[in-house]
């Protein structure tokens, strides 16, 4: 179990970068919350504790990982276009809800 004093709070302010900026870093980069937490060093249940009171961290967190997903979903849509099957087939499998005709 990591020592408390290497434990950091979300709103803590200092020279290094903060621990807030460090977990939406990790949440940006598409890391889960539980590995922002261990980059930024705090425990889970801070980060569900701030998202709970404060409402401006939790906007943060979803514009966060929002950028994460547009990212992905960005790389996903260039490989349809290079005519990447697999990812033209997966495409399909979870946006293909519509049907067209051919």
């Amino acid at each position: 179990m990591e020592s408390k004093a290497r434990k950091r709070k979300l709103d803590a302010a200092g020279p290094e970068p903060s621990a807030r900026g460090m977990l939406l870093m990790g949440l940006q980069l598409g890391h889960s919350v539980r590995a922002s937490c261990g980059l930024a060093r705090v425990s889970e249940s801070s980060y569900y504790r701030q998202r709970a009171s404060d409402t401006a961290f939790a906007l943060d967190c979803d514009r966060a990982k929002n950028e994460a997903l547009c990212r992905a979903e960005s790389k996903l849509l260039e490989a349809v276009q290079e005519g990447d099957l697999t990812a033209v087939i997966f495409y399909l499998k979870t946006r293909g809800d519509r049907k067209s005709v051919v």
